[in-house]
């Protein structure tokens, strides 16, 4: 089924290229016709020559050949790299509107491998089938040519070939399964690969974990991949080995049979160069088999990625550009609640149900235990979870699954986990007050904004957070939102934070949301509310 599925999807990769591929194999089947010609025309040449009028045609179909490969050739390069670029846009557009919290339960390592090895594998299938085809074409030329010189040749030649065709796909099953446990493999060799990188410190200060990690976990997989690959390529090794030895046995098969079907050695001789040659897009239709094996793996892993990216806004890639939404009265959550999906028969987190609101113009400070749900009430506020029940809404209207994207444009945020762009959206009404937040953060002699772009973002963790700050104020939405901003502050920035940065915010007209530990400047709040087990325990 899924292979059916491999199959159907190429075929729509390759739809909106359909005139350049109907193009493309036209002439590789003009290409592929006139190779029998050629090979008709030399089996009468063997024995009578070509006259004046043969040799002017044998000469029309060798151009034929000639330019139906090259512009096939060019035709196919179009189309292929049409559909691949295709490809790899649908699955942008896919993970851009994919639910947050299903990017979030999905390991990185799992998407980065998805969008590098398998779209690589499933490009690469979809690069080699109009050659496929024209393979395909061709071996069904030259077969037809073989059964028109002698069917009773040709039915020894099936019964000499059916052994070896037998073994070959038992042994391609087996190579499709090992395609599976190398496609696994990889999956968690990524996963290493993130771990290596992101955990450097802590394994260089560790030398038992570090040589664990280094050969029990890297070190093997990098050798069961490695076996697991080789294992296939002796496969294939194997049929190809199969299908060398195999044409022998078939020529030895017909020139026994010869003297007993009382064939004519010119039209035997003839069968033997035309099998021959029919090995070429035979050897071409099996490396297919190989191409065919691993996209169809990655294509299982791309369709369960894309299966758990099943969203409620598939419109989100379509409404770049648009201005922020007006901000009148307040945001309301009511009855909100967010079920976290369930992990290894484990229940997942529940927030909620919860009521929340925020006016124009206050600072609201979210407080509480580790764990207890303040990030998870922020996502639900910036809409960035919807909600599982209960609704969000805006000026006392619900906001719509359709309207949930215009209704985040009300706000910016600097999350805990926050990731920093290089350029700046910055409204015409922030750049000003953008540079001068530069200085106020104390990084204007570090980065510039230049053409919207920071001349650079290689800074400390503490001043990353200040220049994610100044990002999220110059593009001049009404509500910014902090999760502990100031957790990676030195003491004399916290309180600037607290007693300097909010209240200039709050005077230039910015609601603020902030998640904070910081008991001590609490009173820094208009209101505070504390959340403890998912469940609002208090509001002052």
């Amino acid at each position: 089924m899924r292979n059916r599925s491999l199959l159907r999807a190429s075929a729509r990769l390759l739809a909106p290229y359909k005139r350049q591929a109907l193009a493309a194999a036209l002439t590789g089947g003009a290409a592929s016709l006139a190779t029998v010609g050629v090979l008709a025309m030399i089996e009468r040449a063997l024995g009578n020559g070509l006259a004046a009028a043969e040799i002017a045609i044998f000469a029309g179909l060798c151009a034929t050949i000639l330019a139906g490969e090259i512009v096939a050739n060019r035709a196919n390069s179009e189309v292929v790299q049409g559909a691949v670029a295709d490809l790899r846009k649908e699955l942008v557009d896919k993970i851009l509107c994919a639910p947050v919290a299903a990017l979030e339960r999905l390991q990185r390592h799992r998407i980065v491998t998805a969008l590098n090895h398998d779209v690589d594998e499933i490009c690469e299938f979809v690069r080699g089938l109009p050659f496929l085809f024209v393979s395909v074409l061709t071996a069904l030329g030259c077969a037809a040519y073989l059964v028109f010189l002698s069917w009773r040749l040709a039915l020894v030649a099936v019964a000499f070939a059916g052994l070896p065709i037998y073994l070959m796909r038992r042994a391609l099953s087996t190579a499709f399964v090992l395609f599976d446990a190398e496609r696994r493999a990889r999956d968690e060799l990524q996963k290493d690969y993130d771990a290596l990188i992101e955990g450097a410190k802590e394994l260089r200060l560790n030398r038992a974990r570090r040589a664990v990690f280094r050969n029990d976990r890297l070190f093997a997989r990098i050798e069961r991949i490695r076996d697991l690959t080789t294992r296939n390529f002796v496969i294939f090794s194997t049929v190809e080995a199969i299908d060398t030895t195999s044409i022998f046995i078939v020529i030895g098969g017909l020139t026994a049979a010869q003297s007993a079907l009382a064939e004519a050695p010119a039209t035997t001789g003839t069968f033997i160069v035309a099998l021959l040659y029919m090995r070429a897009p035979i050897n071409a239709v099996i490396a297919h088999v190989a191409m065919f094996g691993r996209a169809a793996t990655s294509f299982r892993r791309v369709v369960d990625l894309s299966e758990s990216f099943t969203t409620t806004e598939p419109r989100l890639v379509e409404s770049a550009g648009q201005p922020p939404s007006p901000f009148c009265g307040s945001v309301e959550l009511r009855g909100v609640t967010f079920q976290y999906a369930q992990e290894e028969n484990v229940a997942g987190f529940t927030l909620g149900p919860a009521d929340f609101h925020i006016r124009p113009g206050e600072i609201v400070f979210i407080v509480g235990e580790n764990g207890g749900g303040k990030t998870t009430l922020l996502k639900l506020i910036l809409g960035v979870y919807p909600p599982t029940s209960g609704e969000i809404l805006v000026d006392g209207r619900p906001v719509s699954d359709a309207e949930r994207d215009d209704y985040r444009q009300l706000f910016s945020a600097v999350f805990f986990d926050y990731f920093l762009f290089d350029d700046v959206s910055v409204s015409q009404e922030s750049a000003a007050a953008a540079q001068d937040y530069l200085a106020l953060m104390e990084i204007s002699e570090k980065t510039a904004i230049e053409n919207g772009v920071y001349t650079t973002t290689a800074l400390s963790a503490g001043q990353r957070k200040r220049l994610a700050l100044v990002s999220a104020f110059a593009e001049g939405r009404p509500v910014m939102v902090f999760d502990e901003w100031a957790a990676e502050q030195d003491p004399a920035f916290r309180r600037a934070f607290y007693r300097e940065i909010l209240p200039d915010l709050k005077r230039r007209g910015k609601t603020l949301v902030v998640i904070s530990h910081d008991d001590r400047y609490f009173d820094a709040a208009d209101r505070i509310v504390t959340i403890s087990g998912g469940k609002i325990s208090a509001e002052a």
